[in-house]
């Protein structure tokens, strides 16, 4: 066999053995992923982690929205008592 032959196919081997490896490690991490995905936010899939991602956003506002209000009472509230002094 061409020497030449030979080392191409030396080469595309490694790169396959590189291939393989680095699919193991990126089946790893996402094994991991979703592992902390269940134990984190008791999601199994990607579409449950969207859904939850969508509840938390809501539920942030709604806080974010709750605190601007009572901050604004509070800056009346302080007002009304700074005016009264």
């Amino acid at each position: 066999m061409d020497s030449k032959i030979a080392d191409n196919l030396l080469k595309m081997k490694k790169k396959i053995d590189d291939s393989k490896i680095e699919v193991a490690q990126i089946e790893g991490s996402q094994k991991e992923l979703f592992k902390s995905l269940k134990e984190n936010f008791d999601c199994s899939s990607v579409e449950q982690a969207e859904e939850k991602l969508e509840e938390l956003k809501k539920e942030n506002d709604k806080l974010e929205k709750e605190i601007e209000s009572e901050y604004k009472q509070l800056e009346k509230e302080l007002k009304m008592i700074e005016e009264s002094v």
